[in-house]
């Protein structure tokens, strides 16, 4: 029973860093959810994270956003990015085209190096 209890608590070790304690929410770009017809050529990436369990002291400790457009073909990826900003942060990728959609990803790392990911798009 012993040896059941180690490798069920080693195994619980292993797996639960996998799993976030949050999620991500309220993804904005440039104060809009899912903006139409934005006419900013470097608009700003917003977005919070929300706890799912009563736990407190979740924080933010990198991030990385992905842009694509509507082929699916990276046009930005800030790679990971050592930081606890998630607000207001500026596109710098290739230049976007008008009546375009594209789509964004937004991966966050949180203070016990767990990672979760939410998306959405704007045009």
């Amino acid at each position: 029973m012993k040896k059941f209890s180690f490798i069920l608590l080693l195994l619980t070790a292993l797996i639960a860093p996998v799993f976030a304690g949050v999620s991500i929410v309220n993804l904005s770009v440039d104060y809009q959810e899912k903006p139409l017809g934005i006419d900013i050529a470097n608009p700003h990436f917003s977005w919070q994270m929300k706890a799912l369990d009563a736990k407190r002291g979740y924080t933010q400790k990198a991030y990385q956003i992905v842009v694509t457009n509507a082929n699916n073909q990276v046009v930005w990826d800030t790679k990971k990015v050592n930081s606890d900003i998630s607000h207001g942060i500026e596109y710098a990728g290739t230049p976007l085209k008008a009546t375009t959609r594209y789509t964004w990803k937004v991966m966050v790392w949180d203070n016990l190096n767990a990672t979760t990911s939410n998306s959405s798009w704007f045009e």
